[in-house]
């Protein structure tokens, strides 16, 4: 009974005591006192109780704005600044040397920085390099919009591309560009202002001093989409002073050139673009490529086309067996996403929710869900959507070290202007893909010509050709057009004068007299001059006779509309009065009087008037006397058998 309450008496002691202590630790809680900490370069400043724990961080640099996404300074001459450790009251601090660490709040205001030091640029991991020693160049690898250096290291087809490179002696660099925020390479043109061309010659300058490479040592560029744009402005301003890096050529997939840079580049070009590209529009690569071709750069264009799926085309997925390959490929096949012909259907890219996971995802083994990326790019491959392909590294390799052109597209025929015309007629024949052109024909008959644009030819009727189609030929192949071209013939509107005797010269006039090779007057040839596409100049012919002029060349013949005339020599039957004074009018009467050139009485030149070919009227003249009546005409001349009698 006592040790029961002797138990008891110390329960209720102790729990009296834990109160106490309780009390006054809640007391010293209400009452402790608050202080303000200050984080230099940091974060974590505000008000606290003493004994409270602050967590505190460094800034990343110490002059950088509290919206900087980017890290590295656009001084590519300027060091990058690391924490090194803080400084002031650092007595509360954890870790000293630690950027993220804690604070335990003193009984004062307290003062804390965060310094920095100094650091190499190599330090920072913006680019992925291989250099093997030897090596026969450096290809400068840039991603495209949104990616990063490391992708392209990890990006299967990229992979590939990389591995082969070095196999064959490249040293290969993938850098990020500045903005690794938004993944885009800068815009501006110049080197000096441009911080990725900066970027760029800060790591060759390290590379030469580290003895990686020697300043001798040439750089091919390689990009993807927009990173293929900013390695053509790299390309044109590798020659400046600012920049001065030996690019030996250029390789661009699904890319073009640099707006900017496209009439004034020099540097060897080869295109690889794909054949269903949604986002790099394929016709301005290609214009590209002509421009290049036009002004004589070494330049190649190649486009991959979509192709059948394959069931082992996910096997060069590291990571994955022959049979994940074809697992893949049958629940593609079974989720209709393959056509008849092995091809990707449209819908595989459709989204199907929200989280905008794609169709063909839908379907995917659960074992292969990791590989999603990768199996995700052989699609694109195969659908030659927009992407990076190791199809044609082999040739961009090749490329690199023996730029040379090769023209690997058929030249196309849309339409042509006019749609008809004579030989000698220019004609603007329409379309695409002109270079390299070789020879323009008419129906078979090559013609002059000349490539204005890469989609513009302006060729000339060829003299001897003949109603038929046009065709366009360069080294791959021959292309025709879909309609005839209608090649005119001869036209003869008029001619003078209407009436000629042998050696006498007519004017032809009319259409289309290119190429003739015939002029006949009254059925006999005769000699001509061609002086312009409208007018003939013809010589009447011996043994000629009345009858149409006929104008002919190798499309065909012109008749004349009416008769020339090859006048007879005029008759006169008869006139009346036979006497008269001055001024009398004599009626003539006959035949070959059309052609009336003059009448005289004896001597004395009469004024006249043709009334038909067998009648003219003409009046007596002045000074006339006894005589006979002369008519002459085109076709010669005649006298009258009887006189005319002048009265008093």
């Amino acid at each position: 009974m006592i040790l029961f309450i002797e138990v008891n008496i110390k329960k209720i002691f102790y729990l009296f005591l834990t109160v106490l202590l309780l009390t006054g630790i809640l007391i010293n809680v209400v009452n402790a006192e608050q202080y303000e900490l200050t984080v230099e370069n940091g974060s974590g400043s505000g008000i606290y109780e003493e004994g409270s724990t602050v967590i505190i961080c460094a800034a990343p640099s110490d002059d950088l704005s509290p919206d900087s996404v980017m890290h590295e300074p656009l001084d590519v001459n300027a060091p990058i600044r690391i924490f090194d450790t803080w400084t002031g009251d650092t007595n509360y601090i954890k870790e000293i040397g630690t950027a993220k660490t804690t604070l335990v709040m003193p009984a004062k205001n307290t003062i804390v920085t965060a310094e920095y030091v100094n650091t190499d640029r190599w330090v920072v991991p913006l680019i992925q390099a291989i250099i093997p020693q030897p090596h026969i160049g450096i290809i400068l690898f840039f991603h495209g919009q949104g990616g990063s250096a490391a992708n392209l290291t990890l990006h299967e087809e990229t992979r590939l591309f990389i591995g082969q490179a070095v196999a064959r002696g490249y040293g290969v660099i993938a850098i990020d560009s500045y903005d690794r925020n938004q993944g885009v390479w800068d815009e501006e043109g110049s080197g000096t202002d441009n911080v990725d061309m900066q970027r760029v010659v800060a790591i060759r300058n390290t590379l030469i001093a580290n003895g990686e490479i020697s300043e001798t040592d040439p750089f091919f560029l390689a990009g993807i989409s927009m990173g293929g744009v900013f390695a053509s402005r790299l390309a044109e301003q590798s020659i400046t002073p600012e920049v001065n890096i030996p690019v030996a050529a250029t390789a661009l997939f699904v890319s073009k050139l640099g707006e900017e840079v496209v009439s004034t580049t020099s540097v060897p070009t080869i295109f690889v673009m794909a054949e269903n590209d949604t986002v790099v529009d394929l016709s301005l690569a290609k214009n590209n490529f002509f421009d290049l071709l036009e002004r004589q750069i070494p330049t190649q264009f190649f486009v991959l086309s979509a192709t059948p799926l394959h069931p082992h085309q996910f096997w060069n997925i590291d990571g994955l067996t022959r049979l994940d390959s074809e697992t893949m490929y049958n629940a593609l096949e079974n989720g209709g996403f393959l056509d008849s012909d092995g091809l990707l259907s449209d819908s595989a890219f459709e989204d199907t929710n929200a989280d905008g996971i794609a169709d063909w995802q839908s379907i995917i083994p659960e074992s292969l869900n990791r590989y999603a990326f990768d199996i995700e790019a052989q699609l694109i491959k195969s659908a030659a959507e927009h992407g990076f392909y190791n199809d044609y590294s082999s040739r961009v390799f090749s490329f690199f070290e023996n730029p040379t052109t090769i023209l690997d597209i058929l030249p196309e025929i849309t339409d042509f202007d006019p749609i008809s015309g004579s030989p000698s007629t220019m004609i603007t024949i329409n379309g695409a893909n002109f270079a390299g052109i070789e020879s323009v024909s008419f129906n078979g008959v090559q013609s002059e010509f000349s490539v204005i644009t890469s989609s513009v030819i302006r060729a000339k009727v060829p003299d001897t050709a003949n109603t038929g189609l046009i065709s366009i030929t360069n080294s791959v192949g021959t292309a025709v057009s879909g309609e005839t071209f209608t090649v005119l013939g001869p036209v003869i509107t008029s001619f003078l004068p209407e009436a000629g005797v042998t050696g006498s010269r007519v004017v032809i006039y009319g259409e289309n007299f290119v190429a003739i090779d015939q002029v006949t007057i009254g059925d006999i040839p005769t000699e001509f001059e061609v002086r312009t596409s409208g007018i003939i100049i013809a010589t009447v012919p011996s043994g000629a006779i009345t009858g149409p002029i006929v104008v002919s060349n190798h499309t065909g013949e012109t008749i004349s509309s009416v008769d020339f005339v090859i006048p007879g020599v005029p008759e006169i039957s008869e006139f009346y009065p036979s006497s008269g004074t001055v001024g009398t009018s004599i009626t003539l009467v006959g035949v070959g009087f059309a052609y009336t050139k003059g009448i005289y009485f004896g001597r004395k030149e009469a004024q006249f008037t043709i009334d038909s070919d067998t009648q003219v009227t003409t009046t007596v003249p002045e000074n006339a006397s006894n005589c006979k009546i002369t008519v002459i005409t085109l076709g010669g001349r005649v006298t009258s058998t009887t006189y005319f009698k002048m009265l008093d």
